[in-house]
């Protein structure tokens, strides 16, 4: 299966062998290794340093993904890649979800401006920054798309302990008399991916960092993604980087948001046609 962008990280192929040393000596690590894999099964992953093992590798014989566009990994390149339809996986999508959620439906309804859904992710939970700084960042963003004319939806990442949307609501109450209507949380467990229920949601794009989200958002019901990796890469390090650049080569940047202000002055090129059907056309905007 996927794990987001995790499963397009390039890995090397493990030369570890057994443990060296005496017959009771392997023995003695061999069930220390056997041991912490029953405790942690994430171990068994790991003791080749994050490398996959040559008898492993040989277990593999066909490689499914979905995002087709991402280059495949040098150690799978002798096996057969197939992707996963889209319309396939929505009907699974569905499926999943049939039964399993409810409530209200107040970020399906049509509202006033046309609606932006705006992903959090975990950046200060993996300690890549600290809360204060993660929630400076969203702030801004979302300060920017309410500028630019829409409202905003926010989707809490399924890992973070800290939820950030009461700092965006005070944020936006600071420019706006009407941040209630302006800025709303999705109807979701945060635990829950977005991807269950955007296809119900009146959005007209979806803005996040590096959010594998974005990508998938894309592939699956052709909405309009914009990321922010830009600002976040120089704080990255290691994996972190690499899944940045797939992200930022796959979405248009976050400066691409057109302001709806903008494509109704003539003077600016743009009329309200150009709103109904295409608010989102990337032109020049202010960057974050």
């Amino acid at each position: 299966y996927e794990d987001g962008l995790t499963w397009y990280i390039p890995f090397e192929i493990s030369t570890m062998s057994w443990p060296p040393g005496t017959r009771f000596r392997r023995r003695i690590t061999g069930a220390l290794i056997a041991g912490l894999s029953t405790i942690s099964p994430a171990f068994r992953l790991r003791k080749a340093a994050d490398k996959i093992e040559r008898h492993h590798l040989r277990r593999v014989t066909k490689f499914y993904s979905l995002l087709h566009e991402i280059p495949i990994h040098d150690a799978l390149e002798n096996v057969p890649r197939f992707q996963v339809g889209a319309s396939l996986m929505r009907d699974v999508i569905d499926e999943a979800c049939r039964d399993a959620l409810s409530g209200g439906n107040e970020h399906c309804r049509a509202s006033a401006n046309p609606r932006i859904l705006l992903l959090g992710q975990a950046l200060s939970r993996n300690g890549i920054m600290s809360y204060a700084h993660e929630a400076a960042i969203y702030r801004r963003i979302a300060e920017q798309i309410v500028e630019r004319g829409y409202d905003v939806v926010w989707k809490e990442h399924p890992r973070i302990s800290t939820p950030f949307f009461p700092e965006l609501l005070d944020t936006i109450g600071n420019v706006t008399a009407d941040a209630s209507t302006r800025i709303m949380e999705a109807n979701l467990p945060h635990i829950y991916p977005i991807e269950l229920v955007v296809s119900r949601m009146n959005i007209v794009g979806c803005v996040s960092g590096t959010s594998a989200a974005l990508l998938y958002l894309k592939w699956l019901y052709g909405i309009k993604t914009y990321t922010f990796a830009e600002t976040l890469i120089p704080l990255m390090t290691g994996a972190d980087i690499l899944m940045s650049e797939m992200v930022k080569a796959h979405a248009e940047p976050f400066s691409g948001l057109q302001s709806l202000n903008a494509t109704k002055d003539p003077l600016k090129g743009g009329s309200p046609e150009q709103v109904e059907h295409d608010p989102l056309n990337p032109t020049q905007a202010n960057s974050i």
